[in-house]
């Protein structure tokens, strides 16, 4: 009973504190729908939170809950009063135009939600089913959780001796500080409750992808979309990577899909707060994992290109953006960059990528893995129990309304997708390593956090084309 009253003032903590953060940097912005508080305050939270942790051990103070407490009691009544009193939640009616309550179209509403309530259970159900089991749960993660609510510290001897196994040390921290807070509040290591928070990121990903189609779609068309994507197999399976495992690609998926989408509203609006909150989701997205760097690159170096291209000049607004978008996120990482520096060097297994990757006779040597590469790579694109028809309607959609996946800055999403889907078959085939085949056997997880930008350009195209509109007919943003 004291385990779970400590388990509901760290969720009242993160949630209070991404709140605050969201009323503070955007005021009244960002707070129009339930949907979309939920989310940001969920996420901004999480992110806000392990970075304070993280930067608090750096400081030299103990990680333990008692600390977190004494750190955070004397802020949550600041808290409560920015996110209830100062800035409250406001909550738009939803209006259809001359429908009944029994009509096809709150039928098609209530399918949709039962859709998506249904894989936000079966998420919920699968993470608390099963301890933590999987590799990289039981040889990164979360024993890198274990190790800092043992020692309550980030500069534990686990990940400095040089002779002990150094569980990916220079792996980012999020996730494992993340687990190490349930485990504080729990009082102990326990395998299946340390999984709470990844459900949570499942369904704030779904109420901000909700959110985010509002600004330029109706309720249900919105609502129809999102049922799409809760019920993308390599979501619910159960398999490797999906919201239920423990592994870091469920929350790298939100973050990166928060930074693309913003920045894209940016992009088209040039709104101040759009620019900002991207510049917060690519920040956490780095210190979520080692894939957050590279995609915080590619998105940086796309958004300024069609940037350049669509104000067909080198605008104010492109320095701001490199400014803010490519400068930031590496000043609030500077901590954890700081950190590894004083690492050991990373074993040879942990050695990726390096200059001789790229020489000729490497590159010639890994030829004989193109075949395998690309028969792992269309299996999990265009099979059913992957990704179900996604990616089909993806490219059908393209051709559907190609006017529009052409222009700018709408070929943001389509040319980070298919950049990123790129990256993977380069990473993999240019991996040292013999054991270079899990990446065949685990495509459909490297690919997951292209998910939400598949479904979301899927649903612009569809709206663009007007060719869902008999269900939709409610307003945008109503």
């Amino acid at each position: 009973m004291f385990a779970t009253g400590k388990l509901i003032y760290l969720a009242v903590v993160i949630f209070c504190a991404g709140d605050f953060l969201s009323a503070l940097l955007f005021k009244k912005a960002f707070r129009e729908t339930a949907a979309l508080r939920f989310a940001l305050a969920y996420g901004l939270g999480v992110g806000t939170v392990t970075l304070l942790l993280f930067y608090l051990s750096c400081a030299g103070v103990r990680l333990t809950f008692g600390s977190v407490v004494l750190c955070t009691m004397p802020f949550i009544p600041l808290f409560l009063y920015y996110c209830l009193i100062k800035y409250p939640a406001t909550f738009s009616q939803l209006r259809t135009k001359g429908k009944t309550a029994d009509s096809f179209n709150s039928w098609i509403s209530a399918f949709c939600v039962l859709c998506i309530s249904s894989a936000v259970a079966i998420v919920f159900f699968r993470a608390l089913f099963l301890p933590m089991h999987l590799p990289d749960d039981m040889v990164q993660w979360c024993i890198r959780a274990k190790i800092i609510f043992h020692t309550s510290t980030v500069f534990a001897d686990e990940f400095f001796e040089p002779y002990r196994l150094l569980y990916h040390v220079h792996y980012p921290v999020m996730i494992p500080l993340l687990e190490s807070l349930v485990f504080m509040a729990l009082g102990e290591a326990d395998d299946i409750l340390v999984k709470i928070p990844f459900p949570f990121f499942f369904a704030a990903l779904l109420a901000f992808f909700y959110a985010a189609q509002r600004r330029f779609a109706p309720h249900r068309h919105a609502l129809l979309f999102t049922a799409m994507l809760a019920v993308v197999p390599v979501f619910i399976q159960d398999g490797r990577g999906n919201p239920a495992s423990g592994y870091a690609d469920a929350p790298l998926s939100f973050f990166y899909f928060i930074a693309v989408v913003s920045l894209l509203q940016w992009m088209e609006s040039r709104c101040r707060n759009d620019l900002f909150l991207a510049i917060l989701a690519i920040s956490f997205a780095i210190f979520t994992k080692k894939e957050g760097s590279v995609l915080w690159f590619m998105l940086t170096g796309f958004a300024v290109l069609l940037t350049i291209l669509k104000d067909r000049r080198f605008s104010r607004d492109v320095v701001w953006l490199i400014a803010g978008f490519g400068l930031v996120p590496m000043l609030i990482n500077l901590p954890w960059a700081y950190f590894k520096a004083l690492l050991p060097p990373a074993l040879w297994w942990e050695q990726d990528f390096g200059l001789r990757n790229f020489t000729l006779s490497f590159i010639c040597e890994k030829l004989p893995r193109i075949p395998a590469l690309f028969d792992s790579l269309w299996r999990a694109m265009f099979l059913l129990n992957s990704y179900s028809v996604v990616w089909i309607l993806f490219f059908f959609s393209i051709v559907l309304a190609w006017r529009r996946a052409i222009a700018i800055p709408h070929m943001l999403v389509p040319a980070l997708v298919l950049a990123n889907v790129g990256s993977v078959f380069a990473a993999s085939f240019l991996y040292p390593h013999w054991w270079w085949g899990n990446f065949a056997g685990d495509m459909p997880r490297l690919l997951m956090f292209n998910t939400p930008l598949l479904v979301y350009f899927i649903s612009q195209q569809a709206r663009s084309a007007k060719i869902i509109s008999a269900i939709a007919e409610d307003q945008p943003g109503a």
